[in-house]
């Protein structure tokens, strides 16, 4: 089954016409969708890639929508997000001639700001043209981390965090969805279960080898390549897919959105955990650490969007504290 990437303009026009997505990106599965870190890929020419620094990390997304009418959606989503930012791509997980995937260039937290910043303002307004899309039951967004970001303890403390039982409700509000919750998320996004030992367990070599054989957990870490194992310390799975040239964690266990600035608040609270992961331990990886965090840490501020959605959500994560 081919899949084809919508809307490119690879040739410098605006024809919407579908091209073959084997031309640019050799795929080996329907569902595999990472071109945006394929490297020596013809496609990447077409996005503006960062790169991680010790100012910040890159991450990258797979936001999967659909729309009654897919090309003029396409086109009005192209028309209001940066040149270099995504492409778009059919999927045969989704909808046929309706469902589309967005998939971004790996960028920083400020990248992807400014990318969202018109589409967020015309939400702000209440547009009557505003995004002509949907966002049905079992579609996601995916976010890729760059591998760069994480120390072995903090790869271990952002996982523990997801996989956490005491935090399934505080993920299922903001992230729109929990495995516990959701046949969705459970197929695709499955939680490793607690070890019985205690938390520090955590990050013994066994859970995170169980953790790493199959890509379909909130937390996959199919994706990282020998090194990045090998200095993470983290067993590389064998997967059939062969992505590991992606270097990258991946968290699988959020909802699609048609709303940008709800997409953009979990690219938000994405980053902020991997920035919370280096700033806790083992002992603590509850959802009130990590909020209790948001509040008081200075590098926290600039999670703006993230603070004011958890603040819509306050009676809710205050009945489950």
């Amino acid at each position: 089954f081919p899949v084809t990437i919508l809307g490119i303009d690879i040739n410098g026009n605006d024809e919407d016409s579908e091209q073959s997505f084997s031309q640019s990106f050799s795929q080996s599965s329907d569902d595999e969708c990472y071109p945006y870190l394929a490297p020596a890929k013809t496609s990447n020419k077409n996005l503006s890639n960062e790169k991680t620094s010790k100012v910040d990390f890159t991450l990258g997304l797979e936001l999967e929508l659909e729309s009654d009418n897919r090309d003029s959606t396409i086109r009005f989503l192209r028309n209001n997000l940066p040149k270099g930012y995504c492409l778009f791509k059919s999927d045969a997980s989704l909808r046929a001639h309706y469902g589309f995937e967005l998939m971004s260039a790996a960028l920083t937290l400020k990248s992807h700001k400014a990318a969202w910043a018109k589409l967020m303002d015309l939400e702000s307004k209440d547009d009557s043209e505003f995004l002509p899309i949907k966002a049905p039951s079992g579609y996601g967004l995916h976010v890729h981390i760059d591998a760069k970001a994480f120390s072995p303890l903090s790869l271990r403390v952002f996982n523990a965090f997801w996989n956490n039982p005491e935090n399934s409700s505080f993920i299922d509000i903001l992230c729109g969805r929990h495995p516990k919750y959701s046949s969705e998320a459970a197929n695709y996004a499955a939680i490793e279960p607690t070890p019985r030992e205690s938390i520090y367990s955590f990050c013994n070599k066994s859970y995170i080898k169980s953790c790493a054989t199959s890509r379909y957990r909130a937390v996959n870490l199919t994706t990282l390549g020998a090194a990045q194992s090998e200095r993470l310390m983290v067993e590389q799975a064998v997967d059939p897919l062969d992505l590991k040239t992606l270097d990258t964690v991946e968290v699988r266990i959020c909802a699609s959105s048609s709303f940008p600035t709800i997409i953009y608040a979990r690219i938000e609270l994405i980053h902020a955990l991997v920035t919370w992961s280096k700033n806790t331990s083992l002992k603590d990886t509850s959802f009130r650490s990590f909020v209790s965090w948001l509040n008081v840490s200075q590098g926290a501020k600039k999670y703006g969007y993230l603070r004011r959605y958890i603040n819509n959500f306050k009676g809710g994560i205050e009945a489950i504290s």
